[in-house]
């Protein structure tokens, strides 16, 4: 019964409205696949113009910003392009550390020494934890003040 209705259905529509209907699917397929185009092509150059230009300050950034251990066994940072060497000396040792977090997410580092000198530095956040731990692997004891 249904298959008759289709067919009659079918039988009746002329030939060429069944052109037209098939040429606008095509032209709604195209315009569609424009439009994914056109929205990759956005996206593409978006992606190389922040990495035309944010990678030239990453690297500026790291050059500002660095961290790691000498041969001597000291800290050396790089805070804003001057540099920190923090640990133990011929000279001296340390003795107390205490770490205060201050309010702008910087971290003060205060460092008694054995021979009554004190030293006092500032590292952002993301510098905290690899100064903890380098102050860990001295084995000396921190106060950390948050």
């Amino acid at each position: 019964m249904v298959e008759r209705l289709m067919n009659d259905f079918l039988g009746s529509i002329d030939p060429t409205v069944l052109y037209i209907c098939i040429a606008i699917l095509v032209i709604c397929l195209i315009i569609s696949l424009i439009k994914k185009a056109v929205t990759f092509v956005i996206t593409v150059v978006v992606i190389i113009l922040g990495l035309v230009f944010l990678v030239p300050q990453v690297t500026s950034y790291q050059e500002n910003f660095n961290i790691g251990i000498n041969e001597d066994n000291q800290l050396e940072i790089m805070v804003d392009g001057n540099e920190i060497v923090f640990g133990n000396s011929d000279d001296a040792t340390i003795s107390e550390i205490e770490i205060e977090r201050e309010t702008s997410g910087w971290y003060t580092v205060t460092s008694n020494y054995t021979d009554g000198s004190i030293g006092t530095f500032s590292v952002p956040g993301f510098m905290r934890d690899p100064v903890v731990n380098f102050i860990d692997s001295l084995g000396i004891e921190y106060t950390m003040l948050e």
